[in-house]
């Protein structure tokens, strides 16, 4: 086949091609022959681009590109350039093309314009932006997070970091980029995130660490993400996380220790009535008032309240659950031959948000303070009938006796007879109230 046939069959392959473009101007810019696939994709630029001029239909920002580029075959003839440039109507619509052009010479190599072979590369364009967008969003959001965050390829290399990386570990990035992690930070064995960041990039796991930098007295927390490119890494300071944690434990040892050293009888019980907590006394007394029952956190409370005393122990609770704390004095049963008096308490607890939480339960064992009372009480019963029924006789005896037959002197013992009797019966009245209030 000739050199002109098949010339002439690749020019005749692009004019009548689906995908490509193919087109001619002239020096001035003017549309001298555009192809059907050409046609078609921009008709809604123009219906008839044959004698329009380009700056009608390229984007007026690419327009000096355009003509560059016709000046450019104009005055190389024998060279081809490429072009990228958007297609518009001026009313939104906006195509991306990719093209080659060259002069187009007559049969006596006079150039008669630029011919131009193209493609749409819209969609590409298109997911370029959305990329180039996405990777910005990503860019601004590692910028802005509240974690160091760097990313190190598999030879230990660092390819990213944030400013907080900078602001924690004190080095600017520029410093570590394209270094090895080991030669800005030898392992010297001291710290825990060397241990974790091989365990992620040779077992490909997520590795969690917390160390604790002496000479900064700071604490640090991070996680290594493997991935098949290397390692990204997130971590922040906890100092603050770690010494409130701190001041609580400290806080729950001194309470814990408070309430172990009382005598009285703790447990925190939830809602659902299962306990949560409770003291060194009431384990000790469970096993001794239950015959070597056990308590645990966990089990459920009226597993350890007596028959006959369940329905007022879930009354007292329920009322603590409302904000309502609740005191009582009970005497309990819990085998023949032992019975005990306890001082009972049902206080609500807080959570920090100040919401309840569960039901403080305190027991105190008062019965040889309850033995005592009745021991005053048989004596204010004695005051009170047998002492006071003498004195009261003497105080009617005296109201019948007609101080008139008596004598001067008599009169006078009568007086102080009954005044000793009434204190005497008001003494008595004195210790019977005391009595009865101690109760």
């Amino acid at each position: 086949m000739a050199a002109d046939q098949i010339t002439n069959s690749i020019y005749a392959s692009f004019i009548n091609s689906s995908s490509f473009y193919l087109i001619c101007v002239d020096s001035q810019g003017h549309y001298t022959y555009v192809n059907p696939c050409f046609a078609r994709r921009f008709s809604f630029i123009n219906p008839n681009f044959v004698g329009s001029h380009m700056s009608a239909s390229v984007h007026p920002p690419d327009l000096a590109k355009a003509w560059d580029v016709v000046a450019a075959c104009m005055a190389s003839p024998g060279k081809t350039f490429t072009l990228r440039i958007r297609m518009t109507d001026g009313k939104g619509s906006m195509a991306w093309s990719q093209w080659e052009t060259s002069a187009l010479k007559d049969q006596e190599d006079r150039v008669q314009g630029i011919i131009c072979l193209g493609y749409d590369i819209t969609e590409g364009q298109h997911a370029q932006r959305e990329a180039l967008q996405y990777a910005m969003k990503l860019e601004n959001i590692i910028e802005n997070i509240a974690d160091g965050f760097l990313i190190i390829n598999r030879n230990w290399e660092f390819v990213k970091a944030n400013k907080v990386f900078e602001e924690i570990v004190g080095v600017e990035r520029q410093q570590v980029l394209g270094k090895s992690l080991w030669d800005v930070f030898p392992d010297n064995g001291t710290y825990q995130y060397p241990k974790a960041y091989r365990r992620a990039m040779l077992e490909h796991a997520t590795s969690y660490f917390i160390d604790y930098n002496v000479e900064a007295q700071r604490w640090y927390e991070g996680t290594a993400y493997p991935s098949e490119e290397g390692l990204t890494v997130l971590f922040r300071d906890i100092t603050e996380k770690k010494q409130a944690e701190e001041k609580i434990r400290e806080s729950r040892n001194k309470l814990s220790a408070i309430l172990n050293s009382t005598s009285d009888i703790n447990i925190l019980v939830d809602p659902q009535y299962k306990i949560l907590s409770f003291n060194k006394t009431a384990l000790e007394s469970m096993r001794v008032l239950y015959d070597n029952k056990s308590i645990e956190v966990g089990q459920n409370i009226l597993d350890y309240i007596l028959p006959g005393t369940v329905e007022d122990f879930i009354k007292y609770f329920g009322s603590a659950l409302k904000g309502e704390p609740v005191e009582v004095k009970i005497k309990l049963f819990f085998k023949p031959g032992l019975a005990l008096w306890f001082l009972v308490k049902y206080f609500p607890v807080y959570d920090s948000d100040n919401n309840i939480m569960g039901v403080a339960f305190s027991s105190t064992n008062i019965n040889q303070q309850q033995r005592q009372y009745e021991k005053l009480e048989e004596i204010a019963n004695l005051y009170s009938h047998d002492i006071r029924r003498p004195v009261a006789t003497i105080l009617g005896i005296t109201q019948l006796i007609e101080q008139e037959d008596l004598t001067f002197e008599n009169k006078e013992w009568f007086g102080h007879l009954r005044k000793t009797t009434q204190e005497l019966d008001r003494v008595i009245h004195q210790i019977v109230i005391k009595t009865s209030e101690i109760g």
